[in-house]
């Protein structure tokens, strides 16, 4: 699962924020075709910059409720205005960074009950979208056989 995001505020406090994102690490679970499943895949999530002060979190896509309960607690979405003009045309700016970004609108009705302890002072973030990725069998000792996301 893909989160792009743009965050705000003091250098080094979004700098922290991006570094304890980096450090935090999930259970990936894998399922086989018994429908046995199984957490033995531990993933270290990532950061990744993109153009125009865009950022791209990965990480499994089961903890999708505890990621966006984190990343949205306390924002609000009035740093990036609406619409912006150019050459007297009118565009929608999150649909735009949205197709830039190929993410769509991630879900409201998501789960606020656990958050993680990422210290968030002095930084706010915009949230674009989410990317789901697909799915492999892998090949490799520790997951041989088993179906897990594809990150």
């Amino acid at each position: 699962m893909h989160l792009a995001f743009v965050p705000y505020g003091m250098r080094e406090h979004v700098e922290k924020l991006l570094r304890q994102m980096e450090c935090q690490k999930f259970n990936m679970p894998m399922h086989n075709d018994k429908g046995e499943t199984r957490f033995l895949l531990g993933l270290e999530c990532q950061v990744r910059q993109l153009p125009f002060g865009i950022y791209d979190f990965v990480f499994p896509k089961e903890y999708l409720d505890l990621v966006l309960a984190t990343i949205t607690r306390g924002c609000h979405d009035d740093y990036l205005p609406d619409k912006i003009k150019i050459m007297h045309m009118e565009f929608s700016l999150l649909p735009l960074l949205q197709k830039l970004t190929h993410t769509h609108d991630y879900p409201k009705d998501f789960s606020t009950e656990k958050v993680l302890p990422w210290i968030r002072d002095f930084v706010n973030v915009f949230v674009i979208g989410i990317k789901e990725d697909g799915e492999i069998v892998g090949t490799a000792k520790a997951d041989d056989g088993w179906t897990h996301e594809a990150i």
